[in-house]
């Protein structure tokens, strides 16, 4: 079974909560800003997140001295150095946009465009970079910006990037035409769907290998829900992710709430809470938990990752669910 990385960072707004589930060197999400603090400036996330890039007034700083497409030469912890796995080879800079390329993923024809926005400051030494995988509107008319940030140094053909956690080198693509093929818009194929009738109709995703769909898991609209499984799924496959479904709506998703504000409230009102808020009990805890998606692992095991509504400045609330999707864990991410 895959790593239970819940969502992968290449992939913002589709995948939801997704770095925010420790996606190393590209960000894990920290906020730059304070996140809505109510429902309505989030009831649909990903939307919010497109509309947000679309009405902000303010483009990022062009990052022209980066221009190009370099090659990940290595990836280390920052801390003790140790070699950590890129999931990507190469990074292509343009502008003011930045996209990280992995040659096995395939990208869809409904996939949102995979450039990041990147905003350098040349003021400081070593210069800073900012990689902000989206942006949604947030208090005071400020914007909340999701990525890493870090500094960089550039010496001819070599660039140096210290993100927070990561050290990543890269050196320009020696290969001009590789690095034209992969300057260029990546080709996409049409994403494969089924219909499952009572249910919803499911699409694949080949790089995350799990079908997906919307679906009202509770009171306050629909809910993104992944299932990891085949390319080729038989009718077994949705015949049980029905059964599943039906349960995480009738108790599983409120027992994911009540277990996350049982071991989160403490956390929240000694640590995250801000002066002058007043103090939660559980049942105002839980209240703030709106769902951002779920994701079922072929071992019937799963994770709720919720919207926090800023109790943890924007950080994701992932609940663990095991094989008869009773809670065992709850915890922030990003």
């Amino acid at each position: 079974m895959r790593a239970r990385v819940g969502h992968r960072c290449a992939r913002w707004p589709l995948a939801l909560a997704l770095a925010l589930a420790g996606c190393k060197g590209q960000g894990g999400g920290e906020p730059s800003a304070s996140a809505p603090a109510g429902r309505d400036a989030a009831a649909q996330p990903a939307a919010a997140r497109d509309a947000a890039v679309a009405a902000d007034a303010r483009p990022p700083v062009a990052a022209g001295p980066l221009d190009g497409v370099w090659r990940v030469e290595s990836l280390v912890d920052a801390g003790d150095g140790k070699a950590v796995g890129a999931g990507w080879t190469h990074r292509v800079f343009a502008g003011a946009t930045a996209r990280m390329v992995t040659p096995t993923d395939v990208v869809y024809d409904d996939d949102p465009g995979e450039d990041s926005a990147v905003v350098l400051d040349p003021s400081t030494d070593p210069p800073g970079i900012e990689v902000q995988i989206f942006r949604v509107p947030a208090k005071g008319g400020r914007f909340l910006a999701w990525g890493d940030r870090g500094t960089y140094r550039l010496d001819g053909d070599r660039l140096v990037i210290t993100w927070r956690s990561t050290v990543e080198t890269l050196v320009r693509e020696p290969d001009a035409a590789l690095a034209a093929r992969l300057a260029a818009a990546p080709a996409r194929v049409p994403r494969p769907t089924r219909v499952v009738p009572g249910l919803a109709t499911f699409a694949w995703d080949g790089n995350l290998r799990w079908w997906s769909t919307k679906v009202e898991l509770d009171a306050h609209g629909p809910s993104k829900l992944s299932f990891e499984g085949p390319a080729e799924p038989d009718a077994v496959f949705f015949t049980r992710a029905r059964r599943l479904t039906a349960k995480l709506q009738r108790t599983a998703i409120e027992q994911a709430r009540a277990h996350a504000a049982n071991k989160l409230l403490a956390l929240y009102n000694d640590t995250w809470r801000e002066a002058g808020d007043p103090a939660l009990d559980a049942a105002g805890f839980a209240a703030k938990l709106f769902i951002e998606g779920v994701t079922v692992f072929e071992d019937g095991s799963a994770e709720v990752f919720f919207y926090d509504s800023d109790m943890f400045a924007g950080h994701a609330v992932v609940v663990r669910l095991d094989a008869k999707l009773r809670p065992t864990d709850a915890s922030i991410s990003g």
